[in-house]
C-alpha cells in the first residue's frame, strides 16, 4: 500500500494496512502460469495486478478490465450485461434503504454495495 492508502479507514484498519506494508509487492508475471503450465502473457499479469490494487479507487473497473488487451476480442463480455448488473445492485440498495435495512450515510455500508457492483 502507498502512503496515500495508509490514510484509508478507521485507526484499526490503518494499523492492519501498516502490517501489510512490511511485505514486498508480488511480481505477478513470475507467479502466474496458464492451465497448460506455460507463463501467462505480460498483459495477463498486468491485468491481474490492476485488479488486485489495494486501494479501490486505483483498481481497474469492470468495463476497463473487460476491454483490456488480455481479454479484448475473446467474446467474454457484453456491455449490456454491465448495465443490467449495475441496475440490479442500485435497485437492491435503494430497496434496502427504503425498508430501513441499511443506512445510506454509513460509509462501510455504501462501500460494500459499491464493491459488489464492480
Amino acid at each position: 500500500p502507498s502512503d496515500e492508502d495508509m490514510l484509508m479507514g478507521t485507526p484499526q484498519k490503518r494499523a492492519d494496512i501498516r502490517m501489510l506494508s512490511r511485505f514486498p509487492p508480488v511480481d505477478m508475471q513470475s507467479r502466474l502460469v496458464s492451465p497448460d503450465g506455460s507463463p501467462v502473457p505480460p498483459e495477463g499479469a498486468q491485468l491481474v495486478q490492476a485488479m488486485l490494487q489495494f486501494n479501490p479507487d486505483k483498481r481497474i473497473t469492470v468495463a476497463d478490465a473487460m476491454a483490456h488487451p488480455f481479454l479484448h476480442g475473446k467474446g467474454l463480455f457484453c456491455p449490456e450485461d454491465l448495465d443490467f448488473v449495475t441496475e440490479v445492485y442500485v435497485d437492491e440498495f435503494e430497496n434496502d434503504v427504503d425498508n430501513g435495512h441499511c443506512d445510506p450515510n454509513d460509509v462501510d455500508t455504501v462501500r460494500n454495495y459499491l464493491s459488489r457492483m464492480v
